[in-house]
């Protein structure tokens, strides 16, 4: 009891200790503070950059990011099973219904042939409840009845529509199948398209597919479309087969990255049990259709290398700041030396220094912490997640720690004695054994450097927490740092052998103090560490935006590109605009790679001759009926193809192939293949040679337009379920997403904070090493050295040293760059462009401009506070 009671007696002494010397308390408080601010914060801005970008590609997908709902059934009574499918929930799974609006719905109760002045066209009866129009001629159609043969149904037509049919308000549609007469009571136009109850019927709005044989419209039907009014649909004979669809939006509001998964596991859930709802006396089954999944797994990649990159310079930022913690805590408990050697003569034990030292690391913790959740909350709306909190975890963990271990190292040390040996060959055995330990330290630490390197260009990006291969940035300095501790004392030595005899006390002095780097050690990692992932950071931004910035054709491959086109589309785009080159191809994903491998590949069909990037392919010569077929293949397969014949599953039949070479260098494919398997590129002519296959079974699933009409090609209709993307709209799409714009501000701002923290270790380094400056400086005047020569022996001592740390520091950011630029998956940031290593200028002029400064202040600060210092006192205590 009496060892509990001495441990914890002291606590009020260390208050006292604190508030006497509360200037250097204070201001290890406020770096504690804002390194746990910085380190608390950083994830809660990817956070939030994740959740906007996912907000924003689902925005951008427009329609196809929607949920819709084939309904099959036959109906009996179309109106009551309307109002209750309109009435009732969607059968959704919990994480969907969580994110998704009010359903609209919508009935196509007959198609069929009609006739007008501009010709024949196929005219689809809907129903619907769609949002307020405006009226352009005429009126809302009334109520019909569709069980009388040739009989007379009012309808309206949309704006569009009603240009294409050649018609206006009051007049008629002739030659349908059933005998009817479609009497046009009205033209209207939406108040606003882009309501998502327009989207069960898009076709009601405007044709979506002018270049059918027969184009197809949408006739709305009564009995009302007035938004006060919307009425009840009519009723229809049991025989009447009726299509209705679903259309729920999303609402980009709700959505979170967090919930991409359990989004995309209800969409597979959804995709293989179709919900099945008794309406009625009918059964519906509800089946899905929707790209949706292909836009959240196209998000999820670029979120992965996004917050990969994001957790390697958080590593960065962890080390550092623990670091520069450490070099706080030492230079305070440095200038308690005195005291704690003094409590521990007195009797204290190193257990009571401890606790009297954590109990004031505790309070400083606890203020330091406060302020940094105080601004988490502001900035993330709401307590931080666990996970979240991990890097200033670990920086809260450094901070209350650091400055316990340090006073208990240094009460252990003032008390305990040394022992040294009196023979000479012994101290020789004991120094040659330290040599030996310090040795194999510096290359366990070259070896663990080089094994995360290895990692990481082998993992590439990785979310799961793979620390070892994040780390390999800060590891790479610290070998760095093995470096310079090895070579800077032997340059110095050989500069001083060579410049003795001409250099003066100052110089040589400087120098000499300077080549000895151990008391350093701590100083020489924290600013090399910090340099590295400084460069690392400014040239993992710098790469993306050249990418982004440089080559536009890796997103589309065109000047437009346009994805799931309608039947004959690219026919009718080249007859109506004839300056426009049309090129399409058919993406076939999930073959069979071989027999037995496990892999499966994503086969692009193209027409090689007409492709400049596929020039190698269209070179080869045709192959026979039944002989491999040429083909460009992605660079992973080529090992596998050495070592197997490789084969491809075809539709119905395998299909031999010849590697004519690889896919590298082709920016277009990386935008096709949907499904993350590697690509596969033959040309149309040769597989149908070898095969045999039907050509009809290769529809048609990219079009490319180039050429001088393409831009207003792309304007053209190009089906319900098409994607058109023009060169310019994927640039300003990757220009606005905010998850690349905040990924590449927050390397930009993690950049300049550690080239910040690179000269605060700088700061500390020098005020550090005052103390023992002034001693030999006063004994140094002893020799008549003026003193100003004080500047001159801080910079001869810290300038080669420190200068050292920064140029391996930037080399080895520079180093780890260049070999992980290429395998952490950078080109899905810019829509599968090629990458190539930037390094650009200002983190080097950064760093090197903050270290400099940090080190002149720091002199200059030092000089005047020697003003005051008199040789004989200073000589007394030494």
């Amino acid at each position: 009891m009496t060892g509990w009671r001495s441990t914890f007696a002291g606590l009020a002494a260390a208050w006292r200790r604190a508030v006497e010397q509360r200037g250097m308390v204070a201001a290890y408080a406020a770096l504690s503070a804002l390194l746990l601010t910085a380190a608390a914060v950083a994830p809660l801005l990817v956070d939030r950059a994740a959740d906007a970008g996912l907000r924003h590609e689902v925005a951008s997908a427009g329609t196809g990011a929607q949920l819709g709902f084939d309904v099959r059934a036959t109906l009996g009574t179309l109106g009551p099973a309307l109002d209750a499918i309109a009435g009732a929930p969607v059968p959704l799974p919990p994480h969907l219904a969580s994110v998704t609006g009010l359903p609209a719905v919508a009935a196509t109760t007959r198609t069929g042939v009609a006739r007008s002045g501009a010709g024949t066209f196929e005219v689809a009866r809907v129903t619907t409840v769609h949002p307020p129009v405006r009226w352009l001629a005429g009126g809302a159609p009334g109520p019909s009845d569709p069980t009388l043969v040739g009989g007379v149904v009012p309808v309206a037509l949309s704006a569009d529509n009603a240009r294409l049919l050649g018609v206006t308000a009051g007049d008629d549609l002739t030659g349908t199948d059933d005998g009817a007469t479609l009497h046009v009571t009205g033209v209207f136009a939406p108040l606003d398209a882009h309501d998502p109850l327009w989207g069960a019927a898009p076709e009601l709005l405007r044709s979506q597919s002018p270049f059918a044989l027969r184009p197809t419209a949408a006739a709305l039907l009564g009995p009302a479309t007035v938004s006060d009014a919307p009425g009840t649909a009519e009723r229809h004979p049991s025989s009447a087969p009726v299509d209705v669809k679903v259309t729920v939006p999303l609402e980009a509001d709700r959505l979170r990255g967090p919930d991409t998964p359990a989004i995309q596991a209800d969409l597979v859930h959804l995709t293989g049990h179709p919900a099945h709802v008794q309406v009625g006396g009918d059964e519906l089954t509800f089946v899905l259709s929707t790209h949706l999944d292909d836009v959240l797994t196209a998000y999820q990649g670029r979120e992965q290398v996004a917050r990969s990159q994001l957790t390697t310079v958080l590593v960065g930022l962890v080390a550092g700041s623990g670091l520069v913690l450490v070099l706080a805590a030492s230079l305070l408990v440095s200038r308690r030396r005195l005291v704690l050697a003094l409590e521990r003569a007195r009797g204290a034990s190193v257990a009571g220094v401890t606790v009297r030292a954590l109990a004031e690391s505790l309070a400083v913790a606890v203020l330091a912490c406060a302020l940094a959740l105080l601004v988490a909350v502001g900035v993330g709306g709401g307590m931080p997640a666990s996970a979240d909190l991990l890097p200033a975890g670990a920086v809260l963990a450094c901070a209350v720690a650091v400055p316990a271990v340090l006073a208990a190292s240094v009460a252990w040390s003032s008390w305990a004695g040394s022992r040294v040996s009196t023979d000479r060959d012994d101290r020789r055995d004991e120094e040659r054994e330290r040599r030996s330990w310090a040795v194999a330290l510096q290359a366990g630490v070259v070896v663990v450097a080089a094994g995360a390197l290895a990692a990481a260009r082998v993992r590439g990006f990785s979310v799961g927490g793979d620390l070892f291969a994040s780390a390999a940035p800060v590891l790479v300095a610290g070998a760095c740092c093995v470096g310079v501790v090895w070579l800077v004392p032997r340059v110095v030595h050989a500069v001083v052998r060579r410049r003795s005899r001409r250099w003066s006390a100052v110089p040589l002095v400087a120098a000499t103090r300077g080549a000895s780097t151990g008391g350093r050690l701590v100083a020489l990692v924290t600013l090399a560490v910090v340099v590295t992932l400084a460069v690392f950071s400014g040239a993992q931004a710098a790469t993306v935006d050249a990418a982004q910035r440089g080559d536009d054709d890796a997103a589309v491959g065109a000047v437009a590109r346009v994805l799931h086109p309608g039947d004959g589309y690219a026919q009718w785009v080249a007859r109506q605009v004839p300056d426009a080159r049309v090129e399409q191809a058919s993406v076939v994903p999930g073959r069979a790679w071989g027999q037995g491998s496990g892999l499966t590949v994503t086969l692009l069909i193209v027409d090689a001759k007409a492709f400049p990037q596929f020039r190698a392919l269209a070179e080869q010569p045709a192959p026979q009926v039944g002989g491999p077929v040429p083909a460009l293949v992605d660079p992973s397969l080529v090992g596998p193809a050495r070592a197997m014949k490789p084969s491809l599953s075809a539709f119905a039949s395998p299909m031999t192939i010849s590697v004519a070479g690889t896919t590298h260098g082709v920016p277009s494919l990386d935008s096709l293949d949907t499904t993350g398997d590697p690509v596969v590129v033959v040309d149309r002519d040769a597989m149908l040679r070898s095969t045999g296959i039907n050509p009809a079974l290769l529809h048609t699933d990219v079009v490319w337009l180039d050429g001088p009409g393409a831009a207003r090609a792309a304007t053209l209709a190009a089906g319900p379920v098409a994607t058109v993307v023009t060169r310019a709209q994927a640039t300003a799409d990757l220009r606005a997403d905010p998850l690349l714009g905040g990924m590449a501000a927050l390397l930009r701002a993690a950049s300049v904070a550690l080239a910040l923290l690179a000269g605060l270790s700088v700061a500390l380094t020098v005020l550090a090493g005052g103390p023992e400056r002034l001693r030999v400086l006063a004994v140094l005047r002893t020799l008549g050295v003026p003193r100003r020569a004080g500047r001159t022996l801080v910079m001869g001592e810290l300038g080669p040293v420190l200068g050292a740390a920064v140029v391996s520091g930037a080399l080895a950011g520079v180093l780890v760059a260049g070999l992980l630029t290429g395998v952490q998956g950078l080109d899905l940031l810019a829509h599968g462009a090629p990458i190539r290593l930037h390094v650009p200028w200002w983190p080097f002029v950064l760093v090197g401009a903050v270290t400099a400064a940090a080190l002149l202040t720091g002199a200059w600060l030092e000089e005047r506070g020697r003003r005051h210092a008199r040789v004989g006192e200073t000589l007394r205590t030494y």
